[in-house]
């Protein structure tokens, strides 16, 4: 295992951007008035839920899927963005700023009466509809299934995005880009993700209360990385080479670090950490379209690559969508287009 570090005080070296962000509009065929996911912003003091969030590159836009787990019930948000352009699927986050979703929400209530099977149209123009299909869901700790379920969603007729267990072929051009989950903890945080077929358990296990502060990330139950005097090194990435798996690990803790003791229990703030693993084939991901992405996207890097300073702050605005994530300069660029990649972001929240 080889590994590669660099950390900062100052500026953040995540790929992220995160910023307050103004209301969503409402569209008339929407069928929810859910904000967009770039609308969402955590606020000092708000009470939230474990939630997960993938995304979905698709040739007619882009699909935020969001699982949310509260006190006896879960529930399903789905944020469409439709793109009719032949290059819809490199999706810079740009590209929805002014851009207003189509929504769907599902309540799920084990204890009441709700449809596990059935499908909803949300536009007319264009015609957008939903099946799912969860009479035979099987759920773990998390607030997603990890069995016996199926979401689709049609577009004019034909299948836009398809996640779950269906035996019907996905659209060819479908690449799941992230996957973002709020995690609750005092200090250790686990999760799993499937790459090629496998699944990989990753473990952050953070310590800040003295002055041996450290941050360590393992996975697969092997610690991968260490970094001490994290009172020094609050924010800052590493490139970690695990067999034939190249994990690029960025981190942000400045608020858990150096925030007002006496507002704690007023004020909470995530950490953040974003993993990102390369040249991986992602399950349910479309290798041809892929290396397509990967090619336009390095038109795209030079035309607007730079580099997003990570706006953090005691009693800053936090985005809930991993849209805000942007692209910036890393390493000369090289990591820009020229690679395949799957982001996990984590927030870490203290309980």
């Amino acid at each position: 295992m080889r590994s590669f570090t660099h950390s900062r005080g100052g500026s953040s070296p995540l790929s992220a951007c995160f910023h307050p962000s103004t209301a969503a509009a409402t569209n008339e065929d929407t069928s929810s008035s859910l904000p967009s996911p770039s609308a969402t912003s955590y606020f000092p003091g708000d009470l939230l839920n474990p939630t997960t969030t993938c995304t979905y590159h698709t040739n007619v836009g882009a699909f935020f899927l969001s699982w949310s787990q509260s006190f006896l019930r879960r529930s399903l948000h789905l944020h469409f963005y439709h793109c009719s352009s032949a290059n819809c699927y490199l999706h810079s986050p740009d590209c929805y700023s002014h851009s207003v979703p189509f929504t769907f929400r599902l309540e799920i209530k084990p204890l009441t009466f709700w449809r596990k099977h059935g499908s909803k149209k949300i536009s007319r123009k264009p015609d957008i509809r939903v099946t799912w299909d969860l009479t035979h869901a099987r759920f773990g700790s998390g607030p997603d299934p990890v069995s016996g379920f199926y979401v689709a969603v049609l577009v004019s007729g034909k299948v836009g995005l398809l996640v779950g267990d269906s035996l019907k072929q996905r659209p060819k051009r479908q690449i799941l880009v992230s996957r973002g989950e709020n995690l609750f903890g005092n200090r250790v945080y686990h999760t799993k993700i499937k790459i090629k077929g496998k699944v990989r358990e990753i473990g952050i296990d953070v310590k800040v209360n003295d002055d041996d502060a450290s941050l360590r990330f393992s996975v697969d139950n092997k610690s991968v990385l260490k970094i001490k005097q994290l009172q020094w090194k609050f924010r800052g990435n590493a490139k970690v080479v695990i067999g034939d798996v190249t994990i690029q690990i960025s981190w942000d803790v400045y608020n858990w670090m150096f925030v007002d003791k006496d507002k704690a229990n007023l004020v909470k703030v995530p950490a953040v950490f974003l993993l990102r693993f390369e040249n991986q084939e992602v399950e349910g991901n479309d290798v041809l379209m892929m290396k397509k992405r990967e090619r336009d996207c390095v038109v795209l890097g030079k035309e607007n690559s730079r580099m997003l300073s990570f706006r953090a702050s005691s009693y800053g605005h936090w985005s809930s969508s991993v849209m805000e994530w942007s692209t910036c300069k890393e390493e000369d660029e090289r990591s820009f287009g020229h690679k395949s990649w799957f982001s996990l972001v984590v927030y870490a929240w203290r309980k």
